[in-house]
C-alpha cells in the first residue's frame, strides 16, 4: 500500500503542470486556479475548448481525475482527451483511469462518483450518460455512433433512441462493447465481454452475451 501511495503522489505533482495548462484552456480563470481537474503528464490533450466542461455544483480541487490510477495488471494505453466541441457535465466526483479516451461532439453527463478502469474509450457525437455510483471495468467501449450511414431500400432508419443511458449504481464490467441505442436501467450488471445494442430499461438485471439479453432478474451487487 505504501508504495502505491508513493507513486500516486509522485504523479500527481508531476501532472500538476498539465493539469494548470489544462484547467486554463477550459475554464474562467478563478475557476481554472482551483485546479478541478487532475489530468496524468501522461495523457496527450489532443483539442480543447473552452467551456466544454461544466460542474452541476462548485467543484473541489481534483475532483476530476484523467488518466491516473486503475488495475496495476492492466497496461494502459495513451490516454487522449478531444474536448474541443460538444459539452461534458459532472455532477460530483469522477475518476477515469490509465488508457482513458474521452471523445466528445455531444452531451456527455457524469453521475457523482463515476470511475471507470484501464483503457476505456467513451465516443459521444449525441448523448452519453451515467447516474450516480457507476463502475466499469477495463477495456470498455462506448460509441453512439454508428460511424457511417446505414441503408435499407435506400433509406436511413430513424433513431428511436439516439445516445447511450445508463441509470445509477449500474456495474459494467471488463471488455464490455456499448453502441448507439443502448442503455441500462438502475442497480444493474453488465457481464463481462457483453455487447449491448439496446435500451434495457429494466432494474436489478443481469445483461451478458452479444448481443446483450436479460440474463437474470433481482439482483444486486456492492463495491
Amino acid at each position: 500500500m505504501g508504495s502505491r501511495k508513493e507513486t500516486y503522489f509522485w504523479e500527481t505533482i508531476f501532472s500538476i503542470p498539465k493539469s494548470l495548462y489544462l484547467c486554463l484552456r477550459l475554464f474562467p480563470f478563478k475557476e481554472a486556479i482551483r485546479m478541478p481537474i487532475l489530468v496524468s503528464f501522461r495523457t496527450k490533450i489532443m483539442r480543447v475548448k473552452k467551456n466544454t466542461v461544466k460542474f452541476e455544483k462548485p467543484p473541489g480541487r481534483f475532483q476530476i481525475k484523467i488518466g491516473i490510477g486503475g488495475s496495476e495488471k492492466i497496461h494502459p494505453q495513451k490516454s487522449r482527451l478531444f474536448l474541443d466541441k460538444g459539452t461534458i457535465i459532472f455532477e460530483g466526483s469522477a475518476v477515469f483511469a490509465g488508457g482513458t479516451v474521452l471523445a466528445n461532439a455531444g452531451i456527455m453527463r457524469f453521475g457523482t462518483h463515476f470511475y471507470c478502469n484501464k483503457n476505456c474509450t467513451i465516443w459521444c457525437t449525441d448523448e452519453v450518460s451515467f447516474g450516480e455510483d457507476c463502475l466499469l471495468g477495463w477495456n470498455i467501449m462506448i460509441h453512439d455512433d454508428n460511424g457511417h450511414i446505414v441503408t435499407t431500400n435506400g433509406k436511413a432508419a430513424a433513431d428511436k433512441h439516439p445516445g447511450i443511458r445508463i441509470g445509477d449504481h449500474c456495474w459494467i464490467c471488463s471488455d464490455c462493447t456499448l453502441l448507439r441505442g443502448s442503455g441500462l436501467g438502475s442497480h444493474s450488471i453488465l457481464g463481462c465481454g457483453s455487447v449491448l445494442t439496446k435500451m434495457i430499461q429494466e432494474d436489478h438485471v443481469l445483461i451478458a452475451g452479444n448481443p446483450g439479453m436479460k440474463k437474470k432478474e433481482n439482483i444486486d451487487w456492492s463495491h
